[in-house]
């Protein structure tokens, strides 16, 4: 059938007249999963919605309390969790994507005061979420528990991780049984009693089954175990004992605390010490509130001895020509058992190195491309620092400067980075930090730019970075499959 060019062309095609080919729209995906965790394939985070069900009183204005009609929208301003997910599949669909992850969930609730002398109760349930859509995703790999935890299930509830994994001991993974705890993290850092609701007297087990596994963990040189929680959190450990704990605005050096997960159970808490101090106020304000004395600030750190426990403020500059106690502003928070040395990365990290170089015709690793945590313990021994990305993802830090990344246990990659002066070797084979560019050895380099090097060899692949001065400042090495 042919249609005539008029006016009313548009209801000609409305009605399927002007083309023989079909212009209907991609049908929409009908089963929308619901993630607790990440996949672990490909995918790709379409777009952050936010959806609700039911109203509050902020929502109406004057005009519509005015004419409310009580019989007819009273259902309508209770939401609910399951009304909210409902419209949150509904969204989804019209984007054509193939899950969604409930990243917030909160709910208003109170009086919607109608100007007709009625009062009518108000309950307002808001999801946000990310829509996404996935990439040659077998079903096996959907909401796999070995990845990124999502907040929140369909149900508005926040999901946690079974904590029956943490890990116990540095050197393996030991089953830890969950401990019934009546314990809760709390805002307050109390001299000689308690630290956010432990006292010291807590295990192991109990700290673990309120905040879950640690997102770092750190052996000293006593054989203490340290537990980092987040970026600004130590807990450490005389076998089973609690004997120190630290908040301060930085634990770990930057560029290993960069690779440290945030940890949500203190995404945030704003800990105060005797309710009444915390970290960035000034060094004035924090002796005046903890009747302290101004003789006791020394070399930017004032310790309180009590009975069982030694108290350590430390403070930090707020700007660089801070001469006067208004000057400085508390950086850390740190208690420790009487006769417990305060954690010290530093002195971790400066023992002696047992790699200082890449020799390119010989691998401290050894030969052979599938490497694991065990050949790389067995090259180097215990690792200084371990960080727990996720149940599949973990990091190992020797020093300051040696850095592997670990995906389901095998070695993805690793890195030495420049942290300090490093000492020329003699090896005219190898690669090593403060190396001159001119000095690399030319045989293995493919690829040259201005600013960074690529070498290759038989097993591995290293992108060398370069400092103003053209020295090598950075090497990243990759494993050839």
């Amino acid at each position: 059938m042919k249609c005539r060019f008029s006016s009313f062309i548009a209801l000609a095609f409305l009605a399927g007249c002007g083309s023989t080919s079909s212009n209907t729209a991609p049908k929409a995906t009908t089963n929308i999963a619901s993630l607790n965790f990440y996949p672990d394939c490909e995918f790709t985070i379409v777009d952050t919605i936010k959806v609700h069900s039911g109203i509050v009183n902020k929502d109406l204005s004057p005009a519509d309390k005015k004419n409310f009609q009580f019989s007819e929208q009273y259902n309508q301003t209770v939401g609910s969790p399951k009304l909210t997910y409902g419209k949150l599949q509904q969204r989804a669909k019209r984007n054509d994507v193939d899950a969604v992850a409930i990243i917030d969930y909160f709910v208003d609730k109170g009086t919607i005061r109608l100007t007709k002398g009625k009062n009518v109760y108000g309950e307002k349930h808001t999801m946000r979420a990310e829509l996404i859509k996935f990439y040659n995703c077998p079903a096996n790999k959907v909401n796999d528990p070995r990845g990124k935890l999502v907040k929140f299930n369909r149900q508005g509830e926040r999901n946690f991780r079974d904590t029956s994994n943490v890990v116990a001991e540095f050197d393996q993974l030991h089953i830890i049984e969950n401990e019934q705890t009546d314990q809760v993290l709390t805002n307050n850092i109390v001299v000689n009693e308690q630290v956010l609701g432990f006292g010291f007297e807590t295990t192991k087990n109990q700290l673990a089954s309120v905040l879950g596994a640690p997102s770092a963990m750190i052996k000293t040189k006593q054989g203490n175990l340290v537990f980092l929680y987040g970026r600004k959190y130590l807990f450490m450990f005389k076998g089973d004992e609690l004997i120190g704990f630290e908040h301060a605005r930085k634990i770990l050096p930057t560029h290993l605390s960069n690779r440290v997960s945030f940890n949500e159970e203190f995404e945030e808490l704003a800990p105060q010490m005797n309710q009444q101090v915390s970290l960035g106020d000034n060094a004035n304000k924090v002796l005046t509130a903890l009747s302290l004395n101004a003789d006791q600030f020394k070399k930017h750190l004032v310790s309180i001895k009590g009975n069982e426990l030694t108290t350590y403020l430390r403070f930090g500059k707020s700007h660089r020509y801070a001469k006067q106690l208004k000057d400085f502003e508390l950086a850390g928070i740190a208690m420790y058992r009487k006769g417990v040395k305060p954690f010290n990365w530093q002195a971790i990290a400066q023992t002696k190195k047992k790699v200082s170089y890449i020799d390119m015709e010989r691998s401290f690793l050894g030969k052979g491309n599938a490497i694991d945590r065990a050949t790389v313990a067995a090259a180097l021994g215990t690792p200084d620092l371990k960080i727990l990305k996720s149940d599949i993802k973990e990091v190992w830090a020797y020093g300051n400067e040696l850095i592997f990344d670990f995906y389901r246990g095998h070695l993805s990659k690793y890195r030495f980075e420049s942290v300090s002066k490093n000492k020329a070797q003699s090896c005219v084979k190898c690669i090593y930090l403060g190396q001159a560019k001119i000095d690399l050895p030319s045989k293995y380099i493919t690829r040259r730019s201005e600013s960074q090097y690529t070498l290759e060899n038989k097993q591995f692949s290293y992108l060398v970075e370069f400092s103003n001065e053209q020295k090598v400042d950075d090497i990243e090495v990759f494993i050839k499959q």
